[in-house]
């Protein structure tokens, strides 16, 4: 099964669920991490206040409509089988995958507070500056870096 940048940022958004890192997320396919205006239109999405830089909180502004999405039964956690009843045959082994990641400490439920590490460190790798706010360049960079390992995980 081939990965696509699209894939990592879905994972990002669903980390939204569990504060997932978000440059994966918005891409929709492999392609749009090599088109410069696609990345443009990520990146503008997630800076809400049309400053040029992304921050932490904008980056993770979608955290809880993605966690209660699939906390179907509101008890503020994430199963397994919450986590995968949507995904399709073809995509249950990946959904899986994901959750396994995701579950940092093992106890086989995601919840907010989970993904509130995952998503600090993920915002630090791609605020390569260390100023606090992601620019286009540094998002540029990420999602280039995501198609990149992507390419070479699936030759």
């Amino acid at each position: 099964m081939r990965k696509t940048f699209g894939n990592q940022l879905a994972i990002a958004l669903v980390g939204g669920l569990v504060g997932f890192a978000a440059v994966p997320a918005l891409a929709g396919s492999g392609d749009a991490a090599k088109d410069p205006a696609r990345i443009e239109e990520m990146f503008k999405k997630f800076d809400q206040d049309a400053s040029g830089g992304i921050s932490f909180d904008e980056f993770t502004a979608h955290r809880g409509e993605r966690f209660k999405k699939h906390d179907t039964d509101s008890d503020g956690q994430v199963t397994l089988e919450e986590f995968t009843a949507d995904a399709s045959a073809d995509k249950l082994e990946r959904r899986k995958e994901r959750f396994a990641k995701m579950d940092a400490n093992g106890d086989g439920v995601l919840t907010l507070e989970d993904g509130e590490t995952r998503s600090r460190d993920y915002f630090a790798k791609i605020d390569s500056s260390g100023d606090g706010n992601v620019t286009l360049a540094e998002f540029t960079a990420a999602a280039e870096a995501h198609h990149k390992k992507d390419a070479t995980t699936t030759q």
